[in-house]
């Protein structure tokens, strides 16, 4: 087609003979896994028929990003998660499509960061919406299709959704019946995960929490043998201690890679982890690093599979937690103060940037509202669409940039499907789930009564229960408060060896988190380059 400049970096791309079908990752098709070379069979008759496509991609269950080219037009589409990112921009009739960001930057000729975006960016970790930190410089959003149509004047652009999760209103089930749907979702999507691995390795980087145990316990149910485990942190942490009891229980191989300031300082001035960041970030999110420093150390031990394939306990159920916000008088003015007060917390804000901010995600919101949800399901929305897309989901760059392999079994559309048609009462109590995974995994360890969720620490509720409750026009007391509660940062990442000492406390004085200090010093450097 005339006017697009098509530019795929990643080796893992697939093309057919012609070049009209591109492919990156792998799709199950009526729960086969679909070889690329039967894709193009599954494509619409009438590859115009845009509701066609919506159907057929409906009808993929998988982690990819897909690229069809006709004489006429072209179709672009990332799965329901964004686990692939795709990038596009245009600049006059010319129009720029990659899976690198900073290959669009450079071919439209933005050389100037978004101020609005910038302060997003800082306030959550990512740029909300198709933007990025660059105006001209655009993604598709998860569950999105981009339409390139030659016209007269040049090539015209559409992004569609083909997919939105969207938590329907169930009524009250019986609780045993759930579990047992549950199990079954759950058995699905790790059944999915084996059948994509296919014997290879699968490592499970495994920390003190219920997620990424769910998936360990799910593989040693099914018979899946061939797996490996570890953690991460300073010597002696929570996270490990729990971690190791798991593995141990459950019989699989378990390693702990010690993290140190020395560690981090050390490997933080490398041009690998500036080449990291700058591919991890895709100008939209903060580059995920606290599993980089181990899987750098991993890639050097034998015991870690050339061929593995890396399995995180990434999901729908971090969106539970903050359910409890919302009863059923909530509307979106307070959806809007919710996702403000949770999402945008990582520095503290001024009148200006926080006005600007707040029209921005208020505008955000009223597009993501167009049935008129209710308050949860809006909120989730909101969620799903930003925060796990772009910050958690996206933290699989970390095993690209090292070359291995990685699945998100908790992102299948049957577990997904679960918690979309979960009754409230379930989706709102995070502790259900929780006592699910736990009476699953007593079978392992049935002596396990005291192993619960490593990051809920005694000092963590006190500090969840102030974030949550303090009203807003308390907000610099908050931060006061929570420094004084959390002292002198001690993550158990050492993850203060990154940055200079006496910016992070002066940084920490002001209300910064951990993630707030990283988006900083990550803007910092952003903004100290030349784009001219």
């Amino acid at each position: 087609m005339d006017r697009l400049n098509l530019h795929l970096t990643r080796p893992e791309w697939q093309s057919t003979e012609r070049t009209s079908l591109h492919m990156r990752g792998t799709a199950f098709f009526d729960n086969r896994r679909l070889p690329f070379a039967e894709v193009s069979t599954h494509l619409p008759n009438n590859t115009n028929d845009l509701e066609a496509w919506q159907e057929f991609l409906l009808s993929l269950n998988g982690f990819f990003a897909l690229i069809y080219q006709s004489h006429s037009h072209v179709i672009a589409a990332v799965d329901r998660v964004r686990s692939v990112p795709l990038y596009f921009g245009q600049d006059g009739t010319e129009v720029y499509l990659s899976d690198d960001a900073e290959w669009i930057r450079q071919h439209v000729g933005d050389n100037e960061v978004d101020p609005v975006a910038r302060e997003e960016f800082q306030l959550a970790g990512y740029v909300t919406g198709a933007d990025t930190l660059f105006p001209k410089v655009k993604q598709l959003q998860p569950g999105e299709f981009l339409i390139a149509t030659k016209t007269l004047n040049g090539l015209g652009l559409q992004a569609r959704r083909y997919y939105r999760f969207l938590q329907t209103k169930t009524a009250h089930s019986d609780e045993s019946a759930m579990r047992t749907a549950l199990d079954r979702a759950t058995e699905a999507s790790i059944r999915r995960l084996v059948d994509y691995a296919d014997d290879r390795q699968i490592v499970i980087p495994l920390s003190g929490g219920y997620d990424s145990r769910l998936i360990a316990l799910m593989l040693k149910r099914i018979g899946y043998e061939n797996v490996a485990t570890f953690t991460y942190g300073m010597q002696g942490n929570r996270e490990a201690r729990y971690a190791k009891r798991v593995a141990e229980a459950l019989d699989l191989p378990w390693q702990f890679v010690e993290y140190s300031r020395d560690k981090w300082r050390k490997a933080w001035i490398t041009d690998e982890r500036r080449k990291y960041q700058a591919d991890a970030s895709g100008w939209a999110s903060l580059p995920h690093v606290q599993d980089w420093l181990a899987v750098r150390e991993l890639n050097h031990l034998t015991s870690i599979a050339p061929d593995c394939v890396f399995v995180p306990g990434h999901g729908p159920m971090a969106i539970l937690s903050h359910l409890g916000h919302f009863t059923a008088a909530s509307r979106s003015s307070d959806v809007l103060d919710a996702v403000l007060k949770t999402k945008f917390n990582l520095a503290p804000t001024n009148t200006e940037n926080q006005r600007l901010v707040r029209a921005r995600v208020a505008a955000l919101l009223q597009g993501c509202d167009e049935e008129r949800l209710d308050a949860w399901a809006l909120y989730s929305y909101f969620e799903w669409q930003e925060r796990q897309s772009k910050f958690l989901a996206n933290a699989v760059r970390v095993y690209e940039f090292h070359d291995y392999d990685w699945w998100l079994p908790l992102w299948d559309v049957a577990f997904v499907g679960f918690w979309e048609s979960a009754p409230l009462s379930i989706r709102r109590n995070k502790k259900w789930y929780c006592d699910y995974v736990a009476s699953r995994y007593s079978v392992f360890d049935p002596q396990a009564t005291d192993l619960g969720n490593a990051s809920k620490t005694p000092s963590g509720f006190w500090i969840a229960g102030l974030k949550r409750h303090a009203p807003k026009s308390y907000e610099h007391m908050r931060r006061k408060w929570y420094s004084i509660l959390k002292g002198r940062p001690k993550s158990v990442l050492a993850s203060d060896g990154r940055y200079d000492e006496c910016e992070q406390r002066r940084l920490r004085a002001r209300g910064f988190s951990s993630n707030g200090v990283a988006a900083y010093f990550f803007l910092r450097d952003v903004l100290g380059r030349s784009f001219a």
